[in-house]
Formats: C-alpha cells, structure tokens, sequence
C-alpha cells in the first residue's frame, strides 16, 4: 500500500500555488520519523523542528519528475502510474486530499481525479465487490 498526498486541479498552476502552502512540509517530516527502525536522512531536522514546506518552483519539478500527484488530471496520473508500473495495485494507493482551509480543493480534487484519472486505472465496468456477491450466491 502507498499513502501519499494528492492535489488534483483542472487548473496546473493553482495546484502549484495552492500545495506550497497545505504543510507538505510536516506530512514529509512525521513520514520520515514514522518508523525509528531506519537513521534519520540527511537534512532532516531534529524533533521538534519540521522540513520547510516546498516552493512553488520545488513543487513544480517534481511535477514534472512524476515524483508527486499534484497538478493537472494528466500530471496526476504520471505520478500514480509509476505506483501502478512498480507493482502497487491501484486499490492499494490510498491518498490524503489536501485542502486549502477554505475547504473548495477537497471536493475538486476527488471530482477532477474520479473523472479523469481513475479511469485510466480502473477499466472493468463491473465492480470488484459486484462479482464477489454474485460469486457468492
């Protein structure tokens, strides 16, 4: 399973302005200190000091690396097919919707990435728990 953020807009550049201000920064902090099972990276602080939250233009290369499903529902879908292409099934990527404290990029979000991403991963017209209830019976 993979839990990450998501940030699914029509609009590129407002995805851009909007996740350098959503505390990427203190998820990407609590993430690295999860497990005390592995040394802390290089560069991580020290508990309590957290990681910046990332710019604009640090948000906009990983964009465009695919390394974070932030950006347009084509953007998006980059960064959930490299999941996809190592194995994870689209089931098991879970996502946090962050949101603008205004609480108008969660709805969009889950709206732009079920009509135009989802899709492209879930391509069976009938749905999983719809065969297992006629298998059962």
């Amino acid at each position: 399973m993979v839990t990450t953020q998501l940030l699914c807009l029509e609009d590129g550049q407002r995805a851009r302005d909007l996740g350098a201000n959503l505390g990427m920064g203190y998820h990407r902090s609590l993430l690295l200190r999860y497990l005390d099972t592995f040394p802390r990276p290089e560069g991580v602080p020290e508990w309590p000091e957290l990681l910046p939250d990332p710019t604009p233009d640090e948000i906009d290369a990983a964009i465009r690396a695919g390394e974070t499903p932030y950006g347009t529902p084509d953007e998006v879908e980059v960064a959930i097919r490299r999941y996809a292409d190592a194995g994870v099934r689209p089931s098991g990527v879970r996502v946090a919707v962050v949101d603008d404290g205004s609480r108008t990029s969660r709805p969009e979000t889950i709206e732009t990435f079920g009509k135009h991403v989802l899709p492209a991963f879930d391509t069976d017209p009938v749905h999983r728990t719809t065969r297992q209830r006629e298998a059962a019976s």
